[in-house]
């Protein structure tokens, strides 16, 4: 029996050396591609994010729109505000923001499920009663999944025939375990994907996943675009303030091999560029002088040109409530006119 077991770890460290050896080769052999020409810019709002920043959700967007230069904005159907009473759907806010971003011909991505941007990631109506850490964790049973589903099919059915929608988003980083949500159920995830297919297929499907902990593929199975994250300094509790030693090149190369291994997969893009400060506390609980320990000016202008040279075309910058907080209640316009200006470049 041992000899046996012997034989099969000797087996899968062969296999693994040789996948190992084969990417090695692969990887350092592809050449170095050149910038895209023109790069395009856009950023995630949050409705909730901004209000718990004390600032006018209306007020904040339209000067986002208005003055920061971008082509394209992630929006987020949170299952709270969309299903506010169980059965009844309300769409005015949604609408609002959509229709401005149509009005200055800024593209939308629609994201839409149970985990969404923004602490505390799964975002669930008050009326299904997950009103506890141990709850939110401990998932949805089959009648709760019918429930989401039936949040999913009402908002798709409103927004199927929306042209200033270019890309649908389901779901947030499915399958990274972070934030206070339940362990991803693929069986029903499978399901989601299915939904948003067979309703509306002529868009898009962007699928999300951690730029630094993640090899895509889970993603890349099932999505017509890659969405990644792109973080440089965080927070961890283990170990205090992180600065990931990734450089340019891991993002490009993988970006690359994921291609070449699926290539029904369109695009790659960066769908959260760190543009904030990650503390140990929410921003709104934070001081000023923690917040810069992460993100001071100059690491802001770093994150910005390191994605630059990252080779992603398309990136949407994380952070535009925080600039636009950091400029109209602590006088600091920095984060918000560099933002401004460069993405204008």
């Amino acid at each position: 029996m041992k000899k046996f077991i012997k034989r099969i770890l000797m087996t899968v460290l062969v296999v693994i050396s040789g996948i190992t050896l084969i990417l090695t080769i692969f990887l350092t052999s592809v050449r170095n591609p050149q910038k895209p020409e023109r790069f395009t810019y856009g950023i995630t709002f949050s409705r909730p994010f901004t209000e718990k920043l004390g600032l006018d959700w209306k007020e904040t967007y339209i000067a986002i729109l208005d003055e920061l230069n971008i082509k394209t904005i992630r929006l987020v159907a949170y299952w709270s505000e969309i299903e506010p009473r169980e059965g009844n759907f309300d769409f005015e806010g949604l609408d609002w923001q959509i229709s401005q971003a149509k009005k200055r011909n800024i593209g939308v991505m629609l994201a839409f499920g149970q985990k969404l941007p923004r602490w505390p990631e799964c975002h669930y109506p008050a009326w299904l009663q997950k009103d506890t850490d141990e709850k939110m964790r401990e998932g949805l049973d089959a009648t709760e999944h019918e429930k989401l589903l039936r949040y999913l099919r009402a908002t798709m059915e409103h927004y199927k025939d929306e042209n200033a929608i270019t890309h649908w988003q389901i779901e947030n980083e499915p399958f990274l375990p972070f934030g206070i949500c339940p362990v991803l159920n693929e069986d029903f995830f499978g399901q989601e994907v299915a939904l948003v297919r067979s309703m509306e297929p002529s868009r898009s499907l962007v699928i999300s996943e951690s730029g630094e902990f993640s090899t895509w593929i889970g993603a890349a199975r099932l999505a017509d675009v890659i969405g990644s994250t792109l973080y440089r300094v965080v927070w961890w509790q283990s170990t205090g303030y992180v600065r990931y030693p990734i450089p340019e090149w891991f993002y490009w190369k993988k970006t690359i091999l994921i291609k070449w291994l699926y290539p029904s997969v369109k695009d790659i893009v960066v769908i959260e560029l760190q543009g904030e400060p990650w503390a140990h506390l929410q921003i709104y609980e934070n001081t000023i002088e923690e917040m810069m320990k992460s993100m001071p000016p100059a690491q802001f202008i770093e994150n910005l040109r390191y994605a630059r040279d990252s080779r992603f075309a398309t990136q949407y910058v994380w952070g535009a409530e925080w600039w636009y907080w950091m400029k109209t209640k602590h006088q600091v316009p920095f984060y918000w006119d560099y933002a401004g200006q460069i993405f204008k470049e």
